[in-house]
């Protein structure tokens, strides 16, 4: 009984979760919170993909998947732009 407890615990988790990422509103950097907004990572990563598709960049989760990673396209093209210089800042090559 306790496992079947459990696995429906984490799948409302799961749920909830993945619901969360689709309600968040974001404005290039920043996110929504009330009437305030806050520059978060996930507003940053959705700016940077948002670029790549603009250069014709497809961004892939990990490398050899049909496209560059994240942090390939930051280190090629990212850190030259203004909408992603915040989130590519990590792999800036200088």
């Amino acid at each position: 009984m306790s496992k079947f407890v459990f696995s429906i615990v984490l799948g409302l988790q799961l749920f909830s979760t993945a619901a969360f990422a689709d309600s968040v509103t974001c404005n290039g950097d920043f996110q929504r919170f009330g009437h305030r907004w806050e520059a978060t990572k996930l507003c940053q990563r959705r700016a940077v993909v948002a670029a790549a598709a603009a250069d014709g960049v497809k961004i892939a989760r990990k490398s050899g998947s049909g496209g560059e990673t994240i942090e390939e396209y930051c280190r090629e093209i990212g850190h030259d732009r203004m909408e992603t210089a915040a989130y590519c800042a990590a792999y800036s090559p200088d």
